[in-house]
């Protein structure tokens, strides 16, 4: 998003001009669509949210699973929660 700002700013050295870049910006990054122009209120991009838990992996040690998907409805939940022993 910084380079983003930055590179679309009309003056990257003028606060002002780099938060009216981000004020109209909608972007497609790794965490989906960031959308500025859409709120809920000026300014502002919401970001889906998807719940996640370490578990032991086959290809690593460590892999993150997705447990809820609540906030983000069409990533698939790949295992269930597990609680704490």
């Amino acid at each position: 998003m910084a380079v983003h700002a930055l590179a679309t700013a009309d003056d990257p050295f003028d606060r002002h001009a780099v938060a009216a870049s981000l004020g109209r910006t909608r972007l497609d990054t790794m965490a989906g669509r960031l959308d500025w122009t859409a709120g809920p209120v000026p300014d502002i991009a919401k970001v889906r949210l998807a719940g996640g838990q370490w578990h032991r992996g086959t290809r690593h040690p460590w892999e993150l699973a997705i447990v809820t998907n609540t906030g983000w409805p069409d990533l698939p939940v790949t295992v269930p929660l597990r609680l704490a022993h």
